[in-house]
């Protein structure tokens, strides 16, 4: 009697488990792809408000163009509220964090070639929290990118272009103003810094003005190059490293270019605890 009933109880127990299993399978399927879907809404909705801060700041620069005539100010105001507007924008994610070191490194009044890597295009607006007025060095594809461009052209930035680049950049050195150049030209792939183009080293020769090298970490991890989908969790290290002198390295422009890129490099093996292999970058 009791084997009879153990054998007609034990298969519906087994049954009974993997028709549990699988629900259980289900339900977390369910949940990951629920998730992912939350991701994606949010990223749009993150798009869409980026979008509007951009048509605001676009009529702000319009706005200060035409009522503030000194251009100096008048630009120097303006990376203010685009400074105010980066952080209120990292303030929407909590999981969104930015370590900001070194600025006791920018001595007051000189003007440096900001030398920055590049992981994400993210990397640019981080910069404007940074308590120097600058130019940045842009491509043509960011000057003609919707409202941006606009913007860009209002606040006099720099097309990088051959021949007038160098020219451009030496003007507003001599005027006191700063100049940001990404020197590996293109986004990281995988966060490693890619070889150096010699054009600021070229400039900082040219100008004898000071390298002052940043490097920026965890960007990728927001928007990653070629991605679309936000990440929901980023440190973001914006770390300020010690000026160079090119007269340190007899205005020799590869030295120097080699020397700047070595110590970025080794920084930012340092941050990550581990050598990050040569990225490859288009």
């Amino acid at each position: 009697m009791y084997e009879h009933i153990k054998n007609n109880l034990f298969p519906q127990k087994l049954s009974y488990s993997r028709v549990s299993y699988q629900n259980i399978a289900n339900i977390n399927q369910h949940a990951i792809l629920s998730n992912h879907q939350k991701i994606e809404v949010f990223s749009i909705c993150f798009y869409i408000y980026i979008g509007l801060l951009i048509i605001i700041n676009t009529i702000l620069a319009c706005i200060l163009a035409l009522v503030v005539p000194n251009e100096e100010r008048r630009e120097v105001l303006f990376q203010k509220i685009v400074a105010f507007c980066v952080a209120h924008v990292i303030s929407l994610n909590k999981g969104w964090q930015v370590d900001f070191k070194g600025t006791e490194k920018i001595c007051p009044g000189e003007n440096y070639i900001i030398v920055v890597n590049h992981q994400s295009v993210i990397d640019p607006f981080l910069l404007f929290a940074l308590p120097i007025h600058f130019k940045l060095v842009a491509k043509e594809w960011v000057f003609k990118f919707p409202l941006i461009g606009l913007i860009l052209r209002l606040c006099n930035h720099i097309l990088a272009e051959q021949g007038a680049t160098l020219f451009a950049c030496r003007k507003h050195l001599r005027s006191g103003t700063s100049v940001v150049i990404f020197p590996e030209g293109t986004r990281s792939s995988n966060g490693s810094i890619l070889p150096f183009k010699k054009g600021a080293f070229l400039l900082s020769v040219m100008s004898g003005a000071c390298i002052l090298p940043i490097v920026i970490d965890g960007g990728r991890e927001v928007l990653p190059k070629y991605g679309r989908t936000l990440g929901q969790k980023a440190l973001i290290k914006v770390h300020i490293l010690d000026p160079i002198d090119p007269s340190e390295f007899n205005c020799e422009v590869e030295q120097l270019g080699t020397y700047t890129q070595t110590v970025m490099r080794a920084y930012l093996n340092d941050l990550n605890g581990t050598k990050l292999k040569v990225a490859s970058g288009s």
